[in-house]
């Protein structure tokens, strides 16, 4: 699904192609359903910033109160943890198929390696604990007024001062 929306990565690539060897096309109406919705919303999402100014969330917790807002955060943390932990898996699928390692143990390397680069880049704190999926998350979601460059100028301050 997130693959026909535009975002592809080892995860998709792993485990979409176990879901279509075993399954064959009997989901493909789940590919499109996901497809129509991921449209739907970018675009729905796209309008709102561009009318409103302001990110998608700090909308919902505006106007539906700290409850929803907090709800929705907690949602999307457990979904981006998910999303991490199937990077994090499929990395190590891929390294395992090409090298017969120990899965395990590769899960284990993968995410010292992840965590590792995300120290030595040292980035924001704040940031650092979404980096894995995606160091933009923080900026679209927390900041009032987030610019395209929000975090790339975050990790080029970061890196020119360390």
């Amino acid at each position: 699904m997130a693959a026909a929306g535009g975002f592809l990565d080892i995860g998709d690539l792993v485990f979409g192609v176990q879901a279509g060897a075993h399954f064959g096309y009997s989901l493909m109406w789940a590919l499109l359903l996901g497809l129509i919705v991921i449209i739907a919303y970018s675009e729905m999402s796209g309008r709102i910033v561009a009318t409103t100014g302001k990110p998608v969330f700090v909308l919902v917790r505006e106007r539906f109160g700290r409850r929803w807002g907090l709800a929705i955060l907690v949602a999307s943390q457990l979904v981006i943890w998910v999303t991490c932990a199937a990077e994090i898996g499929g990395v190590a699928l891929v390294i395992q198929l090409l090298t017969g390692w120990p899965y395990h143990l590769l899960i284990v390397l993968v995410a010292l390696v992840l965590i590792a680069t995300t120290w030595l880049l040292q980035v924001d704190t704040n940031i650092r604990v979404r980096w894995p999926t995606t160091g933009n998350y923080y900026c679209g979601n927390f900041s009032d007024r987030p610019t395209l460059g929000c975090c790339g100028t975050r990790l080029r301050t970061a890196s020119a001062n360390g």
